[in-house]
């Protein structure tokens, strides 16, 4: 282990020592029967009886003191245990009887006793300690060495082209990290923006190397309200980044490969905006990732990477692993970088402690699909998986049964090549669609209770089959519902608060992921779900057909009066369909479409499996990649690129709080006619090889893709009809787009309890 990994892990003692605190012991004896530091101890500690003996004033006194100003000096050491139910008397242990209190009970005394030298710790000492440790806990930090090594193993045909380049190292603390970067890509210029001097050592470790080319900025880069002054401090004309380099606010982009910006974002703070408070680490990124549209921060010189490690929880913030939980951050951060984990430790998503079923995560079949995908892209990248390594599953949550198979069947696959093919396939779903939902209580026919069908007679109904394996892993809302009522009344027979009542034995029998019959409102869910993806399917050919010059008006217009009628069958019993049907059609349109809609989906590489062991603190942390995509948004003549990227945030902004809902409705509410006219000037919306629908208001804004925010942005200002004041009327619009809380921005996962409460608009 290193000199510089070996003073983090010190002890607190010596850590206190370092703070230079003087101390200064009192003698006193030593009691007979001393007790060890482990002992849950009741009995005053020996430097206060020295003090009272010293300032003439007896044990009863003290307690009498004490009890007037409610023990507000006793020194408490936040890791003692509390006293044990078991443990000696106070007579046996020969401690002071505690005066008694008519009003409340006497605080406990958790403070423990030294005897390992004989030498009793004074107050100071104790509240030192007690500062270091928190100081640990809130600054976690990487410190296994082999985890290091095989991340910048992994990851070295990506840093190929950053060797000798500058590097922005952002709070980087003990320096492991700063020092492993450094020795790989032996950069011209090692810029540590460093502002607590607790670090000041390892920083100097660094400074008086031989030929250094480490320099020491004491200013905050991240987590900070005024990170701006850093940022212009560094680009200034004599700063360590010359001004020629500057990009201009119009004009070509292009990453910037000279310049690698790397650190830690993982110390607990929280910044306030508006009034709201937010993660640092979250409210860090999502400003970085913006700047990169701007030009602003780091990105001065053009977009930069950024290799960032973050606690853990917060990258759920950017990476959502289904379509309906996309918020405005995720939009926003996605048009300006592409973000990646690089490595991790656990899955983030956690259920609920009565509903075993409960779960954020996606069919596993799209995992399983998704690593092929991802392989084929880390081999073309070059990359191989450390020796003893690896890699973080981001699937794998438990769920499932062995008889997982990957996603095959997609909307978007060509299947006909003329009309009267097409029109042939639409007759025919027609005729299924009338067959099964007139007339028939269950789409199927069953014998068996509640309209359970075997999910294996089920796959010869349906066109995309593994709609009914997803049921399987995650059923519907009613089903969880029920299970959820099943386990209560089973704890409350247990205790005898519920009589016991004759129920069918195969009424709700399963576990998560292995479930082999479904509920007549799963199958009916799984056939509209399945009549929807085939709709798709046809308006994808349909366009295929119309830019080949083919009349295919009718065709369109019986499609898009199809996805109607699908749409008020699930409306009719909208707490039953309605979030269920959306989240499966979203899941394989989302997943299967030509340009994938998350980022999650759309990585590079598959992240590095790291252990709780790996971090100090015991605080997780994960790595993010951030990639530049090199979106420009100016509009010639009309915007530059600032005042593009701030109209493109503002919009999404304003369209994300009715992000459930279609586009149509929610530009409508923007400005007069927006639905019509700025739809016809970005024709990705109304086209399905790019994500689209024939019809836009089957499009929901959740499922605007980057192309379509793109577009929507520099219509805007192409159209001529917005209304005056535009920016004052987006901004201060009745909703509250922001959705924060004391972490920060939240996704739908932190502000909803349970699957029951998603809320789709």
């Amino acid at each position: 282990m290193s000199k510089a990994a070996q003073r983090l892990l010190r002890t607190p003692n010596e850590l206190s020592n370092k703070l230079r605190v003087v101390f200064t012991p009192v003698v006193t004896p030593v009691p007979s029967e001393s007790w060890s530091v482990a002992a849950r101890s009741k009995k005053p500690p020996a430097w206060a009886a020295a003090k009272n003996k010293a300032s003439g004033v007896n044990s009863d006194e003290a307690n009498s003191a004490r009890k007037q100003t409610g023990g507000h000096d006793r020194q408490v050491s936040h890791g003692a245990d509390r006293s044990e139910k078991n443990g000696p008397t106070q007579l046996e242990a020969g401690r002071v009887p505690k005066p008694t209190r008519r009003s409340k009970p006497a605080p406990r005394n958790r403070t423990k006793e030294r005897t390992s030298t004989g030498t009793p710790q004074s107050s100071v000492e104790t509240r030192a300690t007690s500062a270091v440790l928190k100081a640990a806990r809130n600054r976690p930090e990487v410190v296994s060495e082999q985890l290091m090594d095989d991340v910048l193993e992994y990851l070295a045909p990506t840093l190929e082209q950053y060797k000798g380049c500058t590097i922005i190292d952002l709070h980087p603390g003990s320096c492991l990290w700063s020092r492993k970067v450094h020795n790989l890509l032996r950069p011209k210029c090692h810029l540590l923006l460093e502002p607590e001097s607790q670090y000041q050592e390892y920083v100097d470790d660094l400074l008086n190397e031989p030929q250094s080319t480490y320099k020491h900025i004491d200013l905050p880069g991240a987590m900070h309200q005024e990170i701006a002054a850093t940022y212009n401090q560094l680009f200034q004309d004599d700063g360590p980044i010359p001004v020629s380099n500057r990009a201009s606010n119009s004009g070509p982009l292009s990453a910037n490969p000279p310049i690698l910006v790397i650190g830690s974002l993982n110390r607990r703070k929280s910044l306030k905006y508006s009034g709201k408070s937010f993660s640092g680490s979250v409210a860090s990124i999502y400003h970085f990732c913006y700047g990169a549209l701007v030009n602003d921060y780091m990105h001065r010189s053009g977009p930069v990477r950024m290799l960032l490690w973050t606690p853990e929880q917060d990258r759920i913030h950017f990476l959502p692993q289904r379509a309906m939980y996309r918020n405005n951050s995720e939009a926003t951060v996605s048009m300006g970088m592409h973000v990646q984990t690089a490595v991790a430790v656990e899955q983030i998503i956690a259920r609920r402690k009565l509903n075993e079923w409960s779960s954020r995560s996606r069919w596993s079949g799209f995992h399983l699909a998704s690593e092929d995908m991802v392989r084929a892209r880390a081999e073309q990248y070059g990359m191989k998986v450390p020796e003893g390594r690896q890699l973080f599953q981001l699937g794998s949550d438990g769920k499932g049964s062995s008889k997982k198979q990957a996603a095959k069947h997609s909307p978007y696959e060509i299947r006909y090549e003329t009309k009267e093919q097409v029109g042939e396939a639409l007759d025919e779903l027609l005729r299924r669609w009338n067959e099964r939902t007139t007339g028939r209580r269950y789409p199927i026919k069953t014998d068996l209770p509640h309209g359970k069908v075997p999910v294996e007679k089920l796959y010869q109904y349906l066109t995309f089959p593994e709609l009914a394996d997803a049921l399987c892993e995650d059923p519907s809302k009613s089903f969880k519902a029920a299970a959820r009522t099943r386990t209560r009344s089973d704890s409350g027979i247990q205790h005898g608060s519920l009589p016991k009542l004759e129920m069918e034995s195969s009424a709700w029998k399963g576990k998560p992921g292995n479930l082999t019959m479904l509920t007549g409102t799963d199958v009916r869910i799984a056939f509209f779900a399945d009549a929807a993806l085939c709709g798709i399917s046809l308006e994808l050919h349909c366009k295929i057909l119309e830019d080949q010059g083919i009349d295919v008006t009718e065709l369109k217009k019986s499609l898009v009066k199809f996805a109607d009628t699908i749409v008020e069958q699930v409306e009719r019993k909208r707490q039953v369909y309605y979030a269920d049907f959306h989240r499966l059609v979203d899941d394989w349109t989302s997943f299967f479409a030509p340009s994938q809609l998350l980022m999650a989906d759309r990585r590079h590489y598959e992240p590095l499996q790291a252990d709780p062991a790996d971090f100090n603190a015991n605080q997780n942390l994960c790595l993010l990649d951030c990639i530049p995509t090199n979106c420009d948004l100016e509009v010639p003549g009309l915007a530059d690129r600032p005042k593009a990227a701030l109209a493109c945030r503002d919009i999404i902004n304003f369209l994300y709080q009715y992000r459930g809902q279609s586009v149509t409705s929610a530009l409508e509410k923007l400005a007069p006619n927006a639905s019509t006219d700025l739809v016809n000037l970005v024709p990705a919306i109304t086209d399905p090889r790019k994500g689209g629908r024939l019809d836009p208001k089957h499009l929901k804004v959740r499922q605007l893709t980057c192309e379509m925010l793109e577009g929507l942005t520099r219509a805007w200002f192409e159209w001529p009809f917005k209304p005056d004041g535009w920016e004052v009327s987006i901004l201060m619009s009745d909703g509250d787009y922001s959705r924060t809380g004391s972490t920060g921005p939240l996704t739908p996962e932190a502000v909803t309890a349970s699957d029951d409460g998603d809320t789709l608009d």
